[in-house]
Order: C-alpha cells, then sequence, then structure tokens
C-alpha cells in the first residue's frame, strides 16, 4: 500500500507550479508513471520513471522523476537500488533534498543499517532545517539509536530543550510524532534507570488525543515504570487496561504483546497458572509465529518448573503441557511455529519415558515398563513428524540429536546411528555438536566399528576441546573410549596414544587409572614386562588412587603371564598385608593359593583353598577353589576324598547351578569309578545323562555335551564292573552309547561311543554288528588316528573269531585278512595326511601281526616286526623265530 507521506508528496508535486512548459510527450509519460505509482504498481512505476528520466533527461520534472523511481524500489524491497539511486542524483535535487535524503534513510533503516540510517536522518535535520520532514526525521534518527540500543543517545537527542523535538513539544503537543517521540524517550529513560524522568514523559502526553495503539504504547510503559520500582501488583492492575486498547487498535500482535508482558509479570508474581493460562492466549489463530513460540516455551517451563511439587504431581504437569502441545498440534495446517511444539513434545514424552524407566526401576511393574515404552514410541513419532513437516527448520538438528537418543534407548542402533550422523551434519558447532559426535562414537563402538568411533570421538577432541562445557564433560570420557576401541580393535598406537594424551591432560581424571589397568591387560600377554612398567610407573605417580589395589593385583599378573610364579607370590603376599578389608581381597587369597600351585607347592595350595572355601563361602570363586580342592585328591588317586569334594561343588546351596557344577557330578562318578564303586558311579552319571533340565547361563550344546559325556562314562562303568552277567551289561552298554548319537551326532565323541559299541557286540558274540559299527569309526572323517586304529584292530580280533569256527583254506584265509587288519595299522596305513601314528595301537597291532605270521607259518616276517617293536621282552620269540628260519633253511 502506498504510504500516506508518499501521497502527500505526489499531491504536491503534481499540483506544484512548473519551471517551463513541458511537452505534452512528456506529461504524458509523466502522468502515466504517476498512475501505475499511485496505484501502487510498483515494476510499472519504477520501469517507466526510469524510462522517462533516461528520455527526457532535461526536464525540469527529472528530480520528481528520479524520487518516484527510488520510492518505487523502495517499496519493491530494493533498498541499494532506491539509495544508490537518490545518492547520484543528490546535487541535482533541488527543493526535493530533505525528501531525497529522507528516504535514503528510510531505506538504510529497512536493510537495518540503522548507523547509517542515523546518519542520513541527522544530516537532514541539520542541511534543511526549514524542511517539513524535519521532525520526523529527528524521531527516525532517535529511532535508529534505540534499535541499537544506544539509549542515552536517544535520551540526548530528545531531552535537548532547543533540539528539534523538545521545540516542535512546546508549539504542537497535540501532534501524533510528538507522543511518539514522548513514548520514545519515555522507553530510554526506563533503559537508561531514570524512573522518575520517565514518568514525566508519559504524562506529558495528552491521553485522551492518542488513538489506540498510542495509548497502548504509553499504557505499557507506565506498567514498566511500575515494574522498575518493583511495584509488581501495581503494574498488574495497570496491565488491565491494556487487553481492551489492543483490541480497540485492531492489530493481533498487541494483543500478543499483550498477553506475553501479562504473562511474565504474573510469572514474577509467582502466580504460575495465571501465567501459563496468559500465554496460552498466544497459541491461538493470528499470532505472530514468534509469539507462538514463546507461549510455547515458557508454558513447557512454566509447567516443569514447579519441581517443589512431589514426583507424582510433576508428572501430571508434564502430561498437562504436553497435552496443551498436543491440542496446538491438531491444527490443520500446521502453524509455522509446529516446529518448535514438536521439538518440545518430543522432548517430554523422552521425559516421560525415563520417568516411567525409573520407576519401573524402583517397583519392576511390568505396567510402567509398557507406559514407558509408549512415552517412547510418542517421543519418536513425534520427532519423525518434524523432520517430516520441517525438513529445513533450524532445529533439524537437535531433533535428530534428541532422535539419536530415542533410537539408542530402544536399541535400534542402525537408525541411532543415522539419526547422530545427521544431527552432527545440521547442528551449528557447539556444545550440542559434540554430544551428537560423542554419541555417533558410542554407537559405532556398540556396533563394533572400532575405527570409525575412534575417528568420531577424536572429533570430539580435535573439534571442541576450546568449549568449557565440551572439555569438562566430554574430553576425558573420548579419550578412555579411544583407548577402549583401540584395545578392541588391535589398534594400540591409537589405545596407547590417547592414554599418554589422556594421563597428560587429565592426570587426577576419573578414567585415568582404570584407562591405564586397561591398556596394561590388554598388552600384558604379548608384553608382560611392558604391562608392569605402565602399572609401576602409575602406582609410583599416585600411591592414594582407588585402583591402586586393582593395579597392584595386576602387577602379580604379569609375573604369571611370564610363568615366574614364586615373583608373583611375594606380590600377593604385600597386597595381602597392605590392603586388609579391600572388597579383592578374596580373589587376591585365591590368585596366591593358584600361585602356590603352579609353583610346585601344592601342600600350601590345598591349606590356602580349603581356608578359601571355608572364609568366602558365598564368593563367586569359592566354587573354583572348592573344584582345585577335588582335584587335588582326585590326581593323587585319593578317590574318596575327591568324591567328597566334587559332592561340595554341586550340593552347596551358596553356588547356583552352573558348567562347572554338573561337570563336578561327571568327576563324582569318574571319582566312585575310581574306587570301583560301581553302583554309585552308574548313579552319578545315570542322574547326569537324564537330566533334560539345561541351567540358566549353559549354552545348550554345552549341556548336551555333558549328558554325552555321562552316557559315555554309564557305558564304560557296565562294561568295567564286575558282573555276573556280561551281555546284559553290554546291551545296557549299547543303550547309553546309542544316546551320544542323539545328543552330539557330529562330535568326536560319538565316534568313540560307534567304537565302544562294537567292543559290547563283540562281548555278545554279534560279530556282524560289531564289525559294521567298526567300520562307522574307520569312515568317519572326525575319527582320529587312535579311534581307526582301534576301529582296524577290532576288525582283525573279529575276522580271527570266525576263523575259530572254520578249518582248512577257509580258516587261512580268514587269518590272513586278521592279519593285513594289523599290517594295516602297523604299517600306517590307515592314517591320513598330515598325521602320526597312535603308539599304543602301533604297537598292540604289532604284536598281533606278529603273533599271526609266526602261526601262519612265516617265521621271518613275525621275527622282524619284534625286532621293529624294539621290546627286551620279546627276544626270546625272536630267537626261537630265527632258529625256526635256520632248521627251515638246512631242510630246503
Amino acid at each position: 500500500m502506498l504510504s500516506r507521506w508518499s501521497l502527500v508528496l505526489f499531491a504536491l508535486l503534481a499540483a506544484g507550479p512548473q519551471v517551463r512548459a513541458a511537452s505534452a510527450g512528456e506529461n504524458r509519460a509523466f502522468d502515466s508513471a504517476s498512475k501505475d505509482f499511485s496505484n501502487g504498481i510498483w515494476d510499472r512505476a519504477e520501469s517507466e520513471f526510469g524510462a522517462f528520466r533516461q528520455t527526457f533527461t532535461n526536464s525540469s520534472r527529472l528530480p520528481e522523476a528520479v524520487l518516484f523511481q527510488a520510492e518505487a524500489r523502495f517499496q519493491r524491497t530494493n533498498y541499494d537500488g532506491a539509495m544508490q539511486l537518490l545518492s547520484a542524483y543528490q546535487d541535482f535535487a533541488g527543493n526535493l533534498g530533505d525528501e531525497y535524503l529522507f528516504w535514503q534513510g528510510q531505506a538504510a533503516f529497512e536493510k537495518r543499517d540503522f548507523k547509517a540510517a542515523a546518519d542520513l536522518f541527522a544530516r537532514l535535520v541539520h542541511v534543511f532545517p526549514a524542511s517539513p520532514r524535519r521532525l520526523e526525521a529527528a524521531l527516525r534518527q532517535a529511532n535508529s539509536y534505540a534499535l541499537r540500543s544506544d539509549w542515552g543517545r536517544v535520551a540526548q537527542l530528545l531531552e535537548q530543550t532547543n533540539g528539534v523535538f523538545q521545540t516542535a513539544a512546546r508549539t504542537n503537543l497535540a501532534s501524533e510524532l510528538v507522543s511518539r517521540g514522548f513514548l520514545l524517550l519515555g522507553e530510554a529513560q526506563i533503559a537508561e534507570g531514570n524512573i522518575d524522568a520517565a514518568q514525566s514523559a508519559l504524562k506529558a502526553i495528552g491521553a485522551a488525543a492518542l488513538d489506540p495503539e498510542l495509548a497502548w504504547q504509553r499504557q505499557q510503559l507506565f506498567c514498566r515504570v511500575s515494574l522498575a520500582r518493583g511495584r509488581l501488583e501495581e503494574a498488574f492492575q495497570q496491565s488491565t487496561n491494556l487487553p481492551a486498547l489492543a483490541a480497540a487498535s485492531k492489530k493481533s500482535y498487541l494483543e500478543a504483546e499483550t498477553a506475553a508482558f501479562q504473562a511474565d509479570i504474573l510469572e514474577q508474581l509467582g502466580r504460575t497458572q495465571e501465567a501459563i493460562a496468559a500465554y496460552q492466549r498466544n497459541l491461538g489463530e493470528g499470532v505472530p509465529a514468534g509469539r507462538q513460540r514463546q507461549a510455547l516455551l515458557k508454558i513447557t517451563q512454566l509447567s516443569l518448573a514447579q519441581t517443589n511439587e512431589s514426583p507424582k504431581v510433576f508428572a501430571v504437569k508434564i502430561a498437562e503441557a504436553a497435552q496443551t502441545l498436543e491440542k496446538f498440534l491438531a491444527r490443520a495446517p500446521l502453524p509455522d511455529s509446529a516446529d518448535l511444539a514438536l521439538l518440545t513434545l518430543g522432548e517430554l514424552r523422552l521425559r516421560q519415558y525415563e520417568a516411567g524407566q525409573l520407576a519401573n526401576g524402583l517397583t519392576g511393574a511390568a505396567t510402567n515398563a509398557l507406559i514407558a515404552t509408549n512415552y517412547l514410541q510418542e517421543a519418536i513419532s513425534a520427532f519423525e513428524r518434524f523432520t517430516t513437516n520441517f525438513p529445513k527448520s533450524s532445529r533439524f538438528g537437535k531433533v535428530e540429536l534428541d532422535l539419536g537418543w530415542c533410537f539408542l534407548r530402544s536399541t535400534n542402533l542402525p537408525a541411532s546411528q543415522a539419526a547422530f550422523r545427521l544431527a552432527v551434519e545440521r547442528l551449528p558447532v557447539g556444545l550440542d555438536q559434540a554430544i551428537a559426535y560423542f554419541k555417533l562414537a558410542d554407537v559405532e563402538y556398540l556396533q563394533t566399528n572400532f575405527p570409525a568411533a575412534i575417528s568420531n570421538y577424536q572429533a570430539v577432541i580435535d573439534k571442541f576441546a576450546v568449549l568449557p562445557q565440551a572439555r569438562t564433560n566430554l574430553l576425558e570420557p573420548a579419550f578412555y573410549q579411544i583407548i577402549r576401541a583401540g584395545l578392541a580393535s588391535g589398534n594400540l598406537p591409537a589405545a596407547t596414544n590417547a592414554l599418554a594424551h589422556l594421563l597428560h591432560s587429565f592426570p587426577d581424571g576419573f578414567y585415568s587409572d582404570r584407562a591405564v589397568l586397561l591398556t596394561g591387560q590388554a598388552i600384558g600377554p604379548q608384553n608382560p614386562a611392558g604391562a608392569r612398567r605402565l602399572f609401576l610407573d602409575f602406582a609410583q605417580g599416585y600411591p592414594a588412587d582407588p585402583l591402586l589395589p586393582e593395579l597392584q593385583l595386576a602387577i602379580a599378573r604379569t609375573y604369571e603371564l611370564q610363568n615366574q610364579w614364586t615373583n608373583a607370590i611375594p606380590q600377593y603376599d604385600q597386597w595381602l598385608a597392605q590392603f586388609t578389608n579391600n572388597p579383592a581381597r578374596p580373589r587376591a587369597e585365591y590368585f596366591r593359593a593358584r600361585a602356590d600351585f603352579e609353583a610346585g607347592r601344592e601342600t600350601n595350595a590345598l591349606r590356602a583353598f580349603t581356608a578359601f572355601v571355608a572364609d568366602y563361602p558365598t564368593n563367586e570363586l569359592a566354587p573354583m577353589a572348592q573344584w582345585w580342592v577335588a582335584d587335588y585328591y582326585y590326581s593323587a588317586g585319593n578317590f574318596w576324598e575327591a568324591e567328597k569334594n566334587y559332592q561340595l561343588c554341586y550340593q552347596n546351596t551358596n553356588w547356583p547351578p552352573s558348567e562347572l557344577s554338573y561337570q563336578a557330578q561327571m568327576m563324582a562318578g569318574r571319582s566312585a569309578f575310581g574306587r570301583q564303586g560301581w553302583k554309585d558311579a552308574r548313579d552319578y552319571f545315570t542322574t547326569l545323562a537324564l537330566n533334560t533340565n539345561c541351567p540358566a547361563g549353559v549354552p545348550p550344546e554345552t549341556f548336551n555335551m555333558l549328558r554325552a559325556q555321562a552316557f559315555f562314562a554309564l557305558g564304560d562303568t557296565l562294561l568295567a564292573q564286575d558282573s555276573t552277567n556280561r551281555l546284559a551289561d553290554a546291551q545296557d552298554a549299547i543303550s547309553a552309547f546309542n544316546q551320544i548319537f542323539y545328543l552330539c551326532p557330529s562330535n568326536q565323541l560319538a565316534v568313540l561311543a560307534w567304537g565302544e559299541k562294537a567292543n559290547c557286540f563283540l562281548t555278545s558274540q554279534d560279530y556282524g554288528a560289531a564289525s559294521n559299527a567298526f567300520q562307522m569309526v574307520l569312515d568317519s572323517p572326525l575319527a582320529a588316528p587312535a579311534a581307526r586304529s582301534m576301529a582296524k584292530v577290532g576288525q582283525g580280533v573279529i575276522l580271527e573269531k570266525l576263523a575259530e569256527q572254520k578249518s582248512g583254506p577257509e580258516r587261512g584265509q580268514l587269518l590272513l585278512l586278521a592279519s593285513n587288519s594289523y599290517l594295516d595299522v602297523y604299517d600306517g596305513k590307515i592314517l591320513r595326511d598330515g598325521e602320526k601314528a597312535d603308539p599304543y595301537w602301533k604297537r598292540k597291532a604289532g604284536i598281533e601281526a606278529a603273533r599271526l605270521q609266526a602261526e601262519m607259518k612265516h617265521p621271518g616276517a613275525a621275527r622282524r616286526i619284534y625286532q621293529d617293536l624294539r621290546d627286551p621282552r620279546f627276544e626270546d620269540k625272536i630267537n626261537a623265530l630265527q632258529a625256526q628260519e635256520t632248521e627251515a633253511t638246512r631242510k630246503d
């Protein structure tokens, strides 16, 4: 719309006298452009006045055309173009020189170049003392200072006794411009703390003559005077006139300003609920986006600021704030300020989720967990709605950061990684971006992408070390995480470099000692001495460090890694003397006992492990100590004591069932077997073999293997026990071995079971079944050389058994086949690439082959085999065979 001042100026110029008569064409061109100007067709007006200026270069109306063309540019927001045009023709403006300066000042003002605007308006006041623009220019100059918050110069300019404003005020107090000047002066004096002077300036204005907008400004400034004097109640009472004045002005922004102003006073008065209600008035349609955003933030902040209330009431406040945001977001289409609403709603839902998680942790209620999960999904929904509707919002990066947290809490690591990466890209440099880098690295670490994690932790260090909050809260854990990632990925240079920086920058930090411990433990297996130096240096530098006991234990461990048990023992002795009440004492005593055992001091170890079980019956290492005691007796052949101590491993109610407790049942059975307690051994093995309840923490495949071993041991026991019914025992053993094929068909134990099963068939004289079972062993790719040798020898035995039932050539043929079976083992024919013969079975096969060769009247072959066996016990056989050979030669 054409401004009021432009219309007045246009009318005056159009009606004024002409210096010379203009041509008809010149008038038509000027009038045509003027009509477009008065109708607000700015692009045509600019073009036509520009054409006029270029065509009628000597026209007396040229200054007018330049002015109107410049203002058309101004109306099209081409402020630089307007200023350049007016400045170029300033010296040719004639009696329009003040207008040229005025519009240059206006253009600079709209560009927000307030310094240039103030200078141009000041120049107009100084150069054109008779200009009707002089008062307005002075006020514009003052307003330019105000927008630079230079309130001292505003007050100085408007208070000058002989200045333009004060002179006008003395002669024309009812002028709107004068009223505006006093309002601006009052605001400047409030800002400068001259409260009494501000009140005097406001009282100088005749309230009755003011339009509603100026009356609103005057009343609001009176409220601010009261606020400056600390009279909150008085200020609020004065503000009760503002809604009516704002409504009368028919300017919606004043109604929004009123709501925000009153809400602020109510907040200062502590009338929180009334303040929230006032801010809610600014969530209606037509309210400027800035005021909507402020209302959303303040409603949320005030709702959540009431922390003096109980957690239950506080939860209600969060819910109310979220409900307010939901109602605001129910509009269609979404308001411009909905981006802030969605961000705030998502963060509120995230807080509700975290509160639910806390409640669930405290009470264990499944309902709390479900509610918390729902809130998390609602938070994700709000954030994703934001990213869909406001992809170019300045808050996009913050939303992605929040989304990353949400997905991390729901263990959706790929989605969390993608969100944190977008947050890194879209957030401005600052603490939030530093957090985004750190959490991106955390998620990459959790996904074992250690190189990427190291890179992003390093980015936190490189990019944000200058930020105090980042340096305080993020740099030290970033170094620590690089150490962990480097150690986990085998990147020792990255880990040790980060450790050096950590110890330099944060020598007394929270992570320094544990970083040293982790690094030393990682490098210890490859470089025990280097790890020991690292531990010793840190321990000497920080003798009061809380982790010193752990470091001292780690030093002892480095000696163990070098098998220097006699050096480890004094370290443990020193530790036990120094840290008498440390929580790690049980562990140190256990390690000390183990070191005694490894150093060959088994009696000391037995005494220490026995005492450990008595002193720390509920410690996690107590079952292992008990196991060691049982093993000691088993190795010593004291099967009664071994069995009793193995029983304690799984009967002790302090220790939950584990793989070790089931292994202890197995060893109790083996101990009973060792003392030939056949019934007890069968009971142990049967109980374990038939147990189908896999305990928590034990993998099913491991448990099945234990059961299979128990079935195997049961079969062995049945075959070994004293019995009057060997055939029945063999059949029961076959049933036990058959179970192994179901539990672990692809394990070497199944191969051994086939071999044992074949022996059972031999016992029951089922030679066909026995031969087939032995062949299963020979054909198995899992069978070791010993198993295949046993099977081949077994087939030789079967052939000999069959030969006993025959006579003549048929018997001879079977004995030859039996001998070949033994020789296949003895000569290594059954071995596969890279395998070595089993010594026991090679000897066994050689003896059987030599015996058969002698029986088949091949004394030379038999003698050579016995000689190859190199056993002095066969000397008589060798001599006898040699005599046979000599006799046979003599007869020939």
